[in-house]
This record gives structure tokens, sequence and C-alpha cells, in this order.
């Protein structure tokens, strides 16, 4: 993968983990969030260090409302 492809990669991905966090926080989005989260999580790669900041903040995003 050429070096602007994959940080292009890189922006992509962290900005969809910004945006799951956000959609954690609200009742209506949680559930779909939640599944979409869990699902990225099985795959190993999402565990490189690219992406451990935005995925950290995804995984203790606190929601706003009681399960």
């Amino acid at each position: 993968m050429a070096d602007s492809t994959f940080a292009e990669h890189v922006a992509t991905t962290n900005s969809r983990l910004a945006s799951l966090r956000a959609n954690l926080i609200d009742a209506a989005t949680f559930p779909e969030a939640c599944s979409e989260l869990t699902k990225w999580c099985q795959d190993q790669r999402a565990f490189t260090a690219h992406f451990e900041d935005n995925l950290m903040l995804a995984l203790e995003a606190r929601p706003f409302f009681h399960l």
C-alpha cells in the first residue's frame, strides 16, 4: 500500500472510531455502534498503534443514558 493510501486509511479509520464513540453515548445509536465496534475488535488489525488512541476512547465511551 502506498504511503499516502495508508495514511488515508488510517485517517478514515480514526474518523470512524471517533464517530462510533459519539454514537455510543446516544441511546438511539448505541446498539448499532456497539455492534459495529464489537465486530471491528474481532479483527487483530484493530489493535495497532495507528488506531490505539481512538480505539481506547471508543471502548471507554460512557453513555448518557441508563442501560
